[in-house]
C-alpha cells in the first residue's frame, strides 16, 4: 500500500495535510473572486452533509437492525458521523452543483422545498407509524435486505422523486440518476484514497458491502436524494 511504503500512518494531522488542497483551491478561489460566498457556501455543505447523512442514519436504524455504516475514526452520534466528515461533505456539495449546473432544467424551487423539507418528513412519520402498527412484535426490525423491504424504506424518497419528476419533468430523473452515479463513485475512490495514502479505512458498510465494506450499491438512493438537498442549500443562499 502506497501509504504504508511511505510510512505516512493516519493521524488527523495526515488527514488533514491529504485535504489541505480542497481548503486552499478554496481559499484561492474566494480570494480571486474577492468573495466570502464560496467559504460560506463550503461551510454551509458540510454541516448540511454531516447533518444528512445523521438523519439517514437513524432513519435507517429505525427498521433495520444494524447501522447502515460504522465510521472508525474520531465519531459522533453513535458512530453515524466523524468530525472528519465536514471537508469531505463540503467539497462533495460543489460537486453537486457543478453536475447540477450541467443540467438545462427550470428549477422551481419553491414546490421543491415543499417536496424535499415538509412532504418528505411527513411521509417518514406516516411510514414510520404504519411500521409499528404491523410489525408482528415491538422490537421486530429487518435484520437483512431483500426487493420488498427495501422497497419499503425507500418508499418515501422514490415517491418524492415521482413528485418532482412529475411536477418538473425528466430533467428532475436524470439529475437524480447523474447525482448517484457521481456521489456513489466520488466516495468509493475517496475512501480508497484515504486508506492506501494514510492507511486508516474511515467507515465500513454493514449490509450488501463490497471490497471490504467500502461500498455498497443501497447507497445509490441516498446519494442521488442527498443532491437535490444541498442543490437548495445552494439556491437559499443565492450560489445558484
Amino acid at each position: 500500500m502506497i501509504g504504508k511504503f511511505l510510512r505516512f500512518k493516519f493521524s488527523i494531522r495526515n488527514y488533514y495535510i491529504l485535504l489541505s488542497i480542497f481548503i486552499v483551491g478554496l481559499f484561492v478561489y474566494a480570494t480571486k473572486i474577492n468573495s466570502l460566498q464560496p467559504i460560506i457556501i463550503f461551510l454551509a455543505f458540510a454541516i448540511t452533509g454531516v447533518i444528512g447523512e445523521t438523519f439517514i442514519s437513524f432513519w435507517w436504524q429505525m427498521f433495520f437492525g444494524q447501522r447502515f455504516w460504522v465510521y472508525n475514526t474520531e465519531t459522533l452520534y453513535h458512530k453515524y458521523t466523524s468530525i472528519l466528515n465536514f471537508i469531505p461533505w463540503g467539497v462533495g456539495g460543489y460537486i453537486y452543483l457543478i453536475i447540477a449546473k450541467q443540467i438545462n432544467i427550470e428549477f422551481q424551487f419553491a414546490s421543491l422545498y415543499i417536496l424535499f423539507f415538509l412532504l418528505y418528513p411527513v411521509l417518514i412519520i406516516f411510514q414510520k407509524l404504519i411500521f409499528n402498527f404491523f410489525k408482528p412484535s415491538h422490537h421486530f426490525k429487518f435484520h437483512s435486505v431483500n426487493l420488498l423491504n427495501l422497497f419499503i424504506f425507500y418508499l418515501p424518497i422514490l415517491l418524492i422523486i415521482s413528485l418532482a419528476t412529475v411536477l418538473h419533468g425528466w430533467g428532475i430523473l436524470i439529475l437524480f440518476l447523474e447525482f448517484g452515479i457521481v456521489a456513489t463513485t466520488t466516495e468509493y475512490l475517496f475512501g480508497k484514497a484515504c486508506q492506501s495514502i494514510i492507511s486508516k479505512k474511515l467507515w465500513t458498510y454493514t449490509y450488501l458491502p463490497f471490497d471490504q465494506g467500502h461500498f455498497t450499491p443501497l447507497s445509490f438512493i441516498f446519494f442521488a436524494f442527498g443532491g437535490f438537498y444541498f442543490l437548495m442549500v445552494a439556491q437559499y443562499l443565492g450560489f445558484f
